[in-house]
């Protein structure tokens, strides 16, 4: 009868013998084939045999099992949650990431991935020991973003198995990626450090409130120390801009001796005010910027547009630039018109005249194929001369280089030319003591002495000195 379908064998009928008993045929056939029968439905401890159906242990466990290598095989408790070193594999097109019996996945290499492969065993946790190109499929290589993804050294992601509706697995899609460097797949960031590597806040379109540090007005509301003007650049030993070359080969002008730190060029544009009070916009470069080709045979102002943190330079124009307090703004074509009440400049376009965020850094002269000479207007729009020596009844020529008639100066009188006892020339108005100008331009003047250069610290009348002169139209 063998087994009695809940696992107990019985000897067959006749067992068990009794003594002196003759054996029979029947009785050894019997019972040897039953013994047979039961022995075919045990397990052989070589595996010779296997279950017929499924094998309820009872609460109890295998033991001493070996370590799964292979489809098919039983997983170890250890295997599962002690999984050991990385596997690594080298990239491909096609990287079977589920043929690795691990979940933890090193990629190596350089090559562009388009498939994590056809064995769906996950999950599997991936990290990219090269820079490689990881190729968006919406059906079978399902990235994060839904665009390709190139990978750094120390990127780390989760794959999982993705299947239809029905259930069949149909590709491989990253559930989690995280970059090395800590920051985010989409967008650009700005790296550590107090404003680091932001370059322009032009897409800032709700200004900050004051309670969130920012002034409440539109982008560009700053304080800077004179407006529309060139603030700051390259200098030479008496703080007199060098950021144009006195000539040029050609009727093409750039810019020289531009670069980082206090050699970055930085201009201010005045855009009017708003209830916050002043608009500049303020741009910079720390590189040398080119000019479209200047007109021959004529004088060439040089303006540049402020945007965005940036300027760019644009066509020099042969009409010098109007500067008025107030009125309407010229529309002759290329005519550039500065209002200083309302602090705006306009450019004509010949019907009428619009307003830009321009400003005019400097000048040249050119000839009929070169750049014969140039002026760098100064810093600020302010000028000091130093202390030069005077006598008196003479004329003394100084270059400015303002850009514009100067809208105040002062001149001081010292004993020495590091302005020892500075002091106006004439204080008292004496009779030929002091001095006056003449011949003012957008960029000179000359200073021409009385008789006596001005008084003494003993008010008595002084035959020579030392002038400095200060001029600016600095708004």
């Amino acid at each position: 009868m063998a087994r009695n379908g809940s696992g107990t064998y019985s000897l067959v009928s006749g067992n068990p013998v009794v003594t002196n008993t003759t054996i029979s045929s029947t009785w050894a056939n019997n019972t040897l084939s039953d013994i047979a029968t039961a022995l075919t439905q045990s397990l052989a401890k070589d595996g010779q045999t296997v279950p017929t159906a499924n094998l309820p242990l009872g609460g109890f466990k295998f033991t001493g099992l070996g370590a799964g290598a292979g489809t098919g095989d039983s997983l170890r408790y250890d295997q599962l949650f002690s999984q050991g070193n990385p596997t690594d594999i080298a990239s491909a097109a096609n990287v079977d990431i589920g043929s690795l019996f691990t979940n933890f996945v090193n990629i190596a290499g350089t090559t562009t991935i388009t498939s994590l492969g056809t064995n769906y065993n996950g999950p599997k946790m991936i990290k990219f020991t090269g820079i490689l190109l990881l190729t968006y499929n919406a059906t079978t290589l399902v990235l994060p973003t839904s665009a390709n993804i190139t990978t750094a050294v120390g990127d780390t992601c989760i794959a999982i198995p993705k299947s239809t509706s029905s259930g069949t697995a149909d590709g491989w899609q990253i559930i989690a990626y995280q970059r090395a460097n800590g920051l985010p797949l989409g967008g650009t960031f700005a790296s550590a450090g107090a404003n680091s590597d932001i370059t322009s806040l032009s897409g800032l379109t709700t200004p900050l409130s004051v309670a969130q540090g920012g002034t409440g007005s539109a982008l560009g509301v700053l304080n800077v120390p004179t407006r529309q003007t060139v603030i700051s650049g390259p200098t030479d030993t008496g703080g007199f801009p060098t950021f144009l070359p006195a000539t040029s080969a050609s009727l093409v002008l750039a810019t020289q001796n531009v670069s980082t730190g206090l050699n970055a060029l930085v201009a201010t544009a005045s855009s009017g005010s708003n209830a916050s009070g002043a608009v500049n916009l303020v741009g910079s470069s720390t590189a040398n910027l080119t000019w479209p080709a200047c007109t021959a045979s004529n004088t060439n102002y040089l303006p540049v547009s402020i945007s965005g943190g940036t300027f760019t330079t644009q066509t020099p124009v042969i009409i010098a630039p109007i500067y008025q307090w107030g009125g309407t703004p010229a529309v002759t074509n290329h005519q550039y018109t500065f209002n200083i009440q309302t602090m705006t400049m306009y450019l004509g376009d010949g019907t009428t005249a619009n307003i830009v965020d321009h400003v005019i850094v400097g000048e040249c002269v050119a000839g009929a194929s070169t750049i014969t000479s140039s002026i760098a207007y100064a810093y600020q729009r302010r000028y000091f001369s130093g202390w030069f020596a005077v006598t008196g009844s003479t004329s003394y020529a100084k270059s400015h280089n303002l850009g514009i008639i100067p809208s105040h100066y002062e001149v001081l009188l010292a004993d020495d030319a590091v302005g020892t006892n500075a002091r106006p020339p004439n204080p008292r108005g004496a009779a030929a003591a002091g001095f006056y100008t003449s011949a003012t331009t957008r960029n000179s003047t000359t200073v021409v002495t009385e008789a006596a250069v001005g008084l003494t610290t003993s008010d008595g009348n002084a035959a020579s000195g030392y002038y400095g002169m200060m001029m600016g139209s600095n708004w």
